[in-house]
């Protein structure tokens, strides 16, 4: 058994260790009792949507087929006849327009987990282990990771909301992708990340990219010349050997849509893997103090801001608790969710088995 921490959980332990001991599945592992049903996620269905249209088995397939998945499945998240559903067609159809002209990559893993082991900050050749001596994990999931037509892997983010465009130092300082490009490599030894791509996707200016006019770029195939899908890892290719890395940011903008590659050394990548064992190191100390970090940007949308108060006033919390919430649910990754098990990546690759189950197939029509 191992322990597993991710993203979340050490942006939490950074903000508020009050909070962070409520909330961590290694610690009470407690979250608030469901309310109201929440309105239709549009950002989510857009990027399950995306993960269906980069799915790797089906890149060298006939890309208006690909497409007529893409649309039907982003059905399958957001109600018929809703507002939503017709803003997001229409992203959509933007974006199957635009992504040609963009898409110099081949995609080798969607929606894809992975685990890597964390590496003790004053010790680099043992892990760190937790209070009941289990080894810890950091854990992710990268939206896409891809090679471009030089063989190099790049790991893409797709970044679906309203408002500006994220900053370009922004991008570049985000720990959290460059920790992915970090645990990439560390969960499959031989591959080197050249760094991220964050694909950014604006709902709020829909169809401001009209769907005609293709452009497309020269198709990096995901087939290889013996007929056998990529690999992870995977010899450069002899055409290739040699390339010249991309080492300046590039931007490519249009309407609604703006990707941008940004290379990561292996300096920056590397330490963002220790700046990780330190912070969980002080997170499994036997000596830990969780205590709050109280202020008005910390505690205004916190879910245990009551049960916080009565901790500061010296009161036990057990009765907030116990009224107002539950034992959040064990991490697992969705039955038939794409990227969540293991497939041929070559041509005739198998889809994931929801695909051919009932509840696939009430967004097929």
């Amino acid at each position: 058994m191992r322990a597993k921490v991710d993203a979340d959980e050490l942006a939490d332990f950074r903000r508020c260790r009050r909070a962070w001991d409520l909330g961590s599945p290694n610690r009470r592992n407690l979250e608030p009792l469901a309310g109201a049903d929440a309105a239709p996620d549009v950002a989510e269905a857009v990027r399950r949507a995306l993960a269906v249209y980069y799915f790797p088995g089906m890149w060298d397939w006939d890309r208006p087929m690909v497409e007529g998945l893409t649309r039907a499945d982003l059905r399958r998240w957001l109600p018929d006849g809703s507002p939503e559903l017709a803003s997001a067609v229409l992203l959509i159809d933007a974006y199957l327009a635009w992504a040609p002209s963009v898409d110099r990559f081949a995609p080798i893993r969607v929606a894809s987990a992975y685990e890597a082991p964390i590496s003790h900050p004053t010790d680099a050749s043992g892990g760190i282990v937790d209070a009941r001596g289990r080894p810890v994990d950091y854990v992710g999931e990268v939206d896409l990771l891809v090679t471009d037509d030089a063989d190099r892997y790049w790991v893409v983010h797709h970044r679906v909301g309203m408002g500006n465009w994220v900053g370009e130092r922004i991008l570049g300082l985000d720990e959290r992708d460059i920790a992915d490009c970090w645990g990439v490599q560390a969960a499959y030894l031989g591959l080197e990340v050249a760094g991220t791509i964050s694909n950014e996707v604006r709902l709020d200016v829909v169809g401001a990219v009209e769907a005609a006019g293709r452009r497309a770029v020269a198709h990096v195939a995901q087939n290889d010349p013996s007929g056998g899908g990529r690999s992870i890892p995977q010899h450069r290719r002899v055409a290739v050997r040699g390339a010249t890395a991309l080492d300046e940011l590039r931007i490519e903008e249009r309407g609604p849509f703006r990707r941008t590659w940004i290379p990561r050394s292996a300096v920056e990548i590397g330490e963002v893997g220790r700046r990780i064992g330190r912070v969980v190191s002080d997170m499994v100390a036997s000596d830990l103090d969780p205590y709050p970090t109280p202020s008005s940007r910390n505690c205004s949308d916190c879910a245990f801001l009551e049960p916080c108060i009565e901790m500061s006033l010296g009161r036990s919390p057990e009765e907030i608790l116990g009224n107002g919430y539950q034992p959040r649910g064990q991490r697992a990754v969705e039955p038939g969710r794409l990227g969540g098990a293991t497939w041929g990546m070559g041509r005739g690759a198998v889809p994931p088995e929801r695909w051919s189950g009932g509840h696939r197939d009430a967004g097929r029509d």
